[in-house]
């Protein structure tokens, strides 16, 4: 399946992002779902039978190295490096198994290039989500993401949920994806919370190329105010954050295109391109959805189909 590309000028409806990692409400139609599903099914059925992939404690190898970079060729991140790849397994490790993952995130893309990206490794990887459609949260709790709970603030759910896991790389962005976001400081509270360190990642649109930072930020002190986080290391992580140019600039908290441009002296705001979606649901559903998900959703899609066959045999008007 060839790569399909979308230019941020040309894309339409830019403030339409349906998923987030803050904010993840369901913008789909029921047509994009299906055809969406069926896209997956495709590809799934089409490729590497048998990959259930389980995730375990140990370092990246350069064979899981080389087939995420081959794969991110696919999609036409043609420059990205083996050595990125490696600093988030040294982060990880140096983390003891536990750490926060900023990405930067203005659009879907960026989300289901985050699946792609941790599909092939054997780092377990989660994040919050919030759908409004109940098949869409069991289809999230399923592949490992945490859900809202009702009546419970997303900052305690997320607190709560990682202290029961053994290890796990959580991803975050610092705000829902929108234009003119002010950071949200539930990511310093979890951190806090957790004990757990920080580190800056993202895909750059324009260099079609990722970034992972040399430095990770150490776990806010007990007695540490967001206040005083925010004057300090908080503007060394938007500081991080302004060298990657996301595939909608408006829309991720604290990029400035011109000082982006400003160190970039080729930069043309026309060169930003992502895949498509259709790619990038077709990649995803090869390489990180294990077999049990698929069964679910084959086994749900069954049910749904009778029912409706049941309601249209019951109430349909019998001829004469």
């Amino acid at each position: 399946m060839g790569c399909q590309w979308v230019s941020v000028v040309e894309s339409v409806g830019v403030g339409e992002c349906g998923w987030s990692v803050r904010e993840c409400g369901c913008g789909w139609s029921v047509g994009g779902l299906c055809g969406g599903c069926a896209l997956l099914v495709l590809n799934f059925i089409k490729k590497k039978k048998g990959k259930n992939r389980k995730l375990f404690l140990k370092k990246m190898n350069e064979i899981q190295i080389q087939n995420i970079m081959d794969t991110f060729k696919e999609v036409g991140f043609k420059h990205l490096k083996a050595e990125q790849l490696r600093k988030i397994a040294h982060h990880y490790t140096k983390a003891s198994g536990k750490i926060m993952m900023i990405i930067s995130h203005s659009s879907n893309h960026d989300f289901l290039l985050g699946l792609l990206l941790f599909g092939h490794t054997q780092i377990p990887t989660t994040m919050f989500t919030d759908f409004k459609n109940p098949f869409l949260t069991m289809f999230a709790r399923n592949i490992g993401m945490i859900t809202r709970e009702q009546g419970v603030p997303s900052t305690s759910t997320i607190i709560n949920e990682l202290k029961k896991k053994k290890n796990y790389a959580f991803l975050i962005s610092l705000a829902r994806t929108a234009r003119q976001q002010k950071v949200h400081s539930g990511y310093f509270y979890i951190a806090q919370a957790l004990q757990i360190p920080m580190i800056v990642l993202g895909f750059d649109y324009f260099l079609q190329t990722g970034y992972v930072s040399e430095k990770h930020w150490a776990p806010p002190q007990k007695d540490l105010t967001y206040e005083q986080f925010q004057k300090t290391a908080e503007q060394d992580i938007l500081h991080h954050l302004q060298q990657i140019c996301p595939f909608k600039p408006n829309f991720q908290v604290g990029f400035d295109m011109q000082l982006y441009k400003n160190n970039h002296a080729d930069f043309d705001v026309h060169a930003i391109r992502a895949p498509s979606l259709t790619t990038l649901y077709y990649q995803v559903a090869g390489n990180c959805i294990p077999t049990s998900t698929w069964v679910t959703i084959l086994v749900i899609v069954v049910v749904i189909l009778l029912i409706c066959l049941i309601i249209y045999l019951c109430f349909s008007p019998t001829k004469k």
